[in-house]
């Protein structure tokens, strides 16, 4: 009886915030977090909290979340134990951690429970169907490079041409049907509508996330959408290098070997080109996500044919960016009340830091294999002259095949890209306690040797 009226008051507590809150967001916003979003944020802490103390709602463990996983799946198939030692830090870390927010702990457990489900339906897809894994991937290309370095951009317009595979957003969160449910068109359906619920939620919860990075349900993705080793929430990487509450989670992301992650997300892709059939064997798989950079060595043993795209951008560009979405996701998403300026300055140089260890981890893997296919194209040109760029610069040197058909797509997609009344993603480095001949200083000879 005592939970269902805390339930309830909950409830009450949640509709009042969202009305009151809307009238204020329409009126004025802050730098980040709309007013209602404050206020709603508070009441949802506060009453978490009480229920946390009182024990009506219980921290997760390994074990629960693992069980929940298989309970949904309807298997105990979840395979080797990579994914217990980071679960369980990021467990530690959410949960007894001081000033985590309830939304964060909230995502932190079903993101996890989302990937077990994943692992589990796919080693049964696999036991049942081992020629999945056989066959392979085909050709893959990796477009490589830091944060905020434009490696988005290059995805969703390769994404037009009909001879390039790139896995859609919908595809790697729910790569599997429901339980007992058939594989079919309609079970797909229901899939994609899933994912664009969840964009369309977080679009409006955090409008200017969509500005800085927001990707929709049928657009290319990021390798990390596919990962099923619980090595980080969703945006717990905006974290790393200077949030003492992620601390364990980025030792273990930056320092482990990551080769059974990349091992069982290649299965993952085994299975969606599987999917594809025949007819799609050709098409070459292009894939990206930042957080790659880290981890070049593992992919290079995982994906020994693949060949390297690298992006390069004004350090200035990339550093403002990445320094924002760090404020913007940690503000949002994961401490409780206001950055000071101090604070702010720690975004800033952590994220010259995750940028300069990133480049220097892509330049020691290129310097170990001389004999692998790395390509580089600046992003400026890119943006300015698309398609000679990707003709001559990327299709050219990668051996792909550029045709008519893809380049209609290519140029179409260009035109209602910027016809789209998209905000501009604008960014101060003074905000991060930086100057841009501080920040180029700082990456003096990767400015001198890209000539950006």
């Amino acid at each position: 009886m005592l939970a269902l009226l805390l339930y309830l008051v909950l409830g009450a507590l949640l509709a009042a915030g969202c009305a009151w809150g809307y009238l204020q967001w329409r009126l004025r916003t802050r730098y980040f977090v709309p007013e209602y979003l404050t206020t709603l944020r508070a009441l949802v802490d506060t009453v978490c909290d009480v229920l946390y103390a009182v024990g009506l709602l219980k921290v997760p463990t390994v074990e629960g979340i693992v069980r929940g996983a298989q309970e949904a799946a309807g298997s105990s198939a979840v395979g080797d134990d990579f994914f217990r030692l980071p679960l369980h830090n990021m467990i530690e870390c959410t949960y007894h951690v001081e000033g985590v927010t309830s939304f964060q702990r909230f995502a932190v457990e079903k993101w996890a429970q989302r990937e077990l489900v994943t692992r589990i339906r796919l080693n049964e897809a696999i036991a049942r169907q081992p020629s999945i894994v056989s066959r392979g991937v085909g050709r893959v290309v990796f477009v490589v490079g830091p944060p905020r370095i434009g490696s988005t951009f290059i995805h969703n317009v390769l994404q037009q041409d009909p001879g390039v595979r790139t896995p859609l957003q919908w595809e790697l969160r729910y790569p599997f049907p429901e339980r007992d449910e058939p594989d079919t068109a309609a079970s797909r359906q229901r899939r994609i509508e899933k994912a664009r619920m969840e964009h369309a939620f977080t679009a409006r919860l955090y409008p200017l996330l969509e500005a800085m990075h927001l990707t929709k349900a049928e657009e290319a993705d990021e390798c990390y959408q596919g990962w099923q080793d619980c090595v980080f929430a969703p945006y717990a990487f905006t974290c790393f290098g200077w949030d003492k509450t992620m601390k364990k989670v980025s030792d273990f992301f930056m320092e482990q070997d990551m080769t059974t992650q990349y091992e069982n997300y290649y299965r993952l892709l085994c299975h969606l080109r599987w999917l594809d059939g025949d007819a799609d064997a050709e098409r070459v798989l292009v894939l990206k996500s930042p957080m790659n950079s880290y981890h070049m060595e593992e992919i290079m043993r995982v994906f020994p044919h693949a060949a390297f795209l690298s992006i390069h951008r004004d350090p200035c560009s990339v550093v403002g960016s990445f320094a924002k979405l760090m404020e913007f996701c940690h503000t949002t998403l994961y401490v409780k009340g206001p950055h000071t300026a101090v604070e702010r300055s720690e975004f800033g140089r952590a994220a010259v830091r995750l940028i300069q260890r990133s480049l220097e981890c892509s330049a020691r893997a290129r310097a170990n294999h001389p004999g692998r296919h790395w390509y580089d194209i600046q992003f400026k040109q890119l943006v300015t002259d698309t398609i000679p760029v990707l003709r001559h610069q990327v299709y050219a040197p990668l051996g792909m095949h550029w045709s008519e058909t893809g380049e209609r797509a290519i140029v179409h997609f260009l035109k209602e890209r910027s016809k789209a009344k998209r905000k501009p993603n604008a960014y101060d480095l003074a905000r991060y306690g930086l100057t841009k001949d501080s920040v180029r200083a700082s990456f003096s000879d990767y400015v001198a040797k890209h000539n950006l």
